[in-house]
């Protein structure tokens, strides 16, 4: 992604963070359209699987606010992949922009998880 994620201090959000990572280096990597589309799949499937994960680990003490991000986090990465599945957009702009929000969002949290998890 350019730079590090936001370490959380939490180890299993920050494996999670590195697997998104790793997908998002794949994907922009992807050479043919079907594996574009695999990756894109298991990027979307591993978002789902993270943003579940965190509202679990942090039980009844998971604000409103935080859920509310991650359906627009969701709702914009379908409309994106919509987007480049239209010729709206390319790889590399997909790849950047996913890069940047999945960076932007995790600097932005992390610092809110670390006071959650005090």
């Amino acid at each position: 992604m350019g730079q590090a994620l936001h370490s959380t201090c939490i180890p299993d959000i920050d494996r999670q963070h590195q697997a998104l990572h790793t997908l998002l280096e794949h994907y922009r990597c992807a050479s043919s359209q079907q594996e574009e589309q695999q990756t894109l799949v298991r990027l979307t499937a591993s978002l789902r699987v993270h943003f579940d994960f965190v509202a679990a680990f942090f039980d009844i003490k998971f604000p409103a606010e935080f859920k509310n991000r991650q359906d627009e986090i969701l709702n914009w990465v379908d409309i994106k992949i919509q987007q480049r599945n239209l010729g709206m957009i390319t790889q590399e702009t997909l790849s950047k922009e996913l890069s940047g929000m999945l960076l932007h969002n995790s600097n932005i949290m992390g610092t809110k998880f670390q006071d959650l998890g005090s």
